[in-house]
């Protein structure tokens, strides 16, 4: 397991361990990434200056306290956000360079999400579910459940079903 300590002022930090794919060039390499916001008349800097490289095949979690830029880091990795300052490489392209309406396709191209809450529709069958964002890359796909028209709370087991799901879509 490695620890990287960012600046201490964001007081969040990163574990790994390091998968048996490990190749020489990261898949993703954030250096000298700094976010800042307004909040009233005051500037706040949730990201100052990370750093941080990840290898094909390394797992990550971020740790912290509340406030400490964890979930800062996490929506401007996913391309959800940009930095204010620094880049950001994923898969060889540096994606703080692209057009802003580009960034719709590396996420969905590039980046996966697994959301605490699964973010399933209860109205749609576990098929329905993941076909989603088979439909919205413009695929076929086919489910590997052995009956796909359940729905998300038809299976026994608090949230078992629904994380399976969500992995898959």
């Amino acid at each position: 397991m490695v620890e990287l300590e960012p600046p201490a002022s964001t007081g969040a930090f990163v574990q790994g361990v390091a998968g048996s794919d490990r190749g020489n060039n990261p898949i993703l390499r954030l250096t000298d990434v700094v976010r800042t916001y307004q909040l009233g008349g005051e500037e706040v800097r949730a990201l100052d200056g990370i750093s941080l490289a990840v290898r094909r095949g390394e797992f990550l979690s971020i740790m912290g306290r509340s406030g400490s830029g964890k979930s800062t880091r996490l929506n401007v990795v996913g391309c959800l956000d940009r930095p204010t300052s620094g880049t950001i490489i994923l898969d060889g392209q540096d994606v703080t360079r692209v057009p802003k309406s580009a960034l719709p396709g590396i996420r969905r191209e590039k980046i996966g999400f697994v959301f605490q809450l699964f973010n399933l529709i209860p109205t749609l069958t576990a098929l329905e579910n993941v076909m989603l964002s088979v439909e919205g890359r413009g695929g076929a796909g086919q489910s590997r459940d052995s009956n796909p028209e359940h729905y998300p709370n038809d299976r026994s087991g608090p949230g078992r079903f629904e994380r399976r799901q969500g992995r898959a879509r």
